[in-house]
């Protein structure tokens, strides 16, 4: 995918997850509203797996079926347990100031009418949650840093290469303060909004 912003002078190419952070060659950042622009207009298209980070377009990474399966499980288990006015997103993009990443699974207050011409932001995220493989230092770094920057209040890495899942609290000056690992014998506690709502046996999710 090859972009040309009128105002600069080097194309934009997407930024991969074993790509230098920032990258070393100059790179045009690009706005949400440009960003949104290259969607309506039809240059990033859905067969462009990317999302915005920091003012970059990010390739994601391609998700394999043991991802696609941790997903689908953790969606499941959750939207069991959800109190009616809180609504599950997968793979649909949160709204920042200048990223709009796409989290595996996010959960936000309801109605779903609240979210018809708009996103959710930060402040609507009670929990974010990303499922790693190939993308666990990725996640661990800059997906991380993000979410703390933003004041995602719990995020969650479900890490399908050592069987756990790490969840990362009070984020304070672009850093969580308190990393909580849960292993495959371990229940994870679901709090939204500093509301423990229950709890999930890891192995029911780990693919």
């Amino acid at each position: 995918m090859k972009v040309k912003h009128p105002n600069r002078i080097d194309e934009s190419r997407p930024w991969t997850e074993k790509s230098d952070i920032p990258p070393s060659w100059e790179m045009p950042r690009w706005t949400v509203e440009e960003y949104h622009r290259m969607i309506e207009c039809g240059i990033l298209g859905p067969n462009d797996k990317v999302e915005l980070i920091y003012g970059w377009i990010v390739k994601k990474m391609s998700i394999n079926p043991p991802h696609a399966s941790a997903v689908s499980m953790l969606s499941t288990l959750l939207a069991v347990m959800l109190h009616p006015e809180y609504i599950i997103r997968t793979q649909n993009p949160l709204a920042a100031d200048d990223s709009e990443p796409e989290p595996d699974l996010l959960i936000a207050p309801g109605p779903w009418s609240l979210y018809k011409r708009r996103h959710p932001s930060p402040p609507d995220a009670v929990l974010v949650v990303e499922v790693s493989d190939s993308s666990l230092r990725y996640d661990r770094t800059v997906k991380q840093k993000l979410y703390a920057e933003t004041l995602v209040t719990v995020y969650w890495i479900v890490n399908l290469i050592d069987g756990l899942v790490e969840v990362y609290t009070q984020p304070r000056s672009g850093k969580y303060r308190k990393r909580t690992d849960y292993t495959a014998k371990q229940e994870v506690p679901v709090v939204l909004a500093k509301n423990t709502i229950g709890s999930i046996p890891v192995k029911e999710f780990l693919p």
